[in-house]
């Protein structure tokens, strides 16, 4: 097993500066420092158990600029990027979708 890849988002950069999920895609796709078999993506999946599927980076097939296709079972599916959840590298958490909650006083 080779040398860890480089940090993505240094810690302080990560706040003021916080990649889109497009871009963090994208790099994880086409920096050779990371292998793209080891991302694994979590979407919201109307009807799945909890409203939510995984996805990993083998069965990623395009990431266009709205969307992503993948093919799980031999089936193409188009996802769009606003329904991404959280993005993972080797099991450690890369990005994740900020929630939106409604605070009632």
């Amino acid at each position: 097993m080779g040398p860890a890849p480089p940090p993505i988002y240094s810690r302080i950069s990560i706040l003021p500066a916080m990649r889109t999920s497009h871009r963090l895609l994208l790099r994880l796709l086409h920096d050779p420092s990371y292998d793209f078999d080891e991302v694994e993506v979590a979407y919201l999946d109307r009807g799945a158990p909890e409203d939510r599927s995984t996805v990993r980076g083998s069965e990623i097939r395009a990431i266009e600029r709205g969307h992503f296709i993948v093919c799980v079972r031999g089936k193409e599916t188009f996802i769009p990027l606003h329904r991404l959840l959280e993005i993972r590298y080797q099991g450690r958490l890369m990005w994740a979708r900020a929630e939106r909650r409604v605070v009632r006083g």
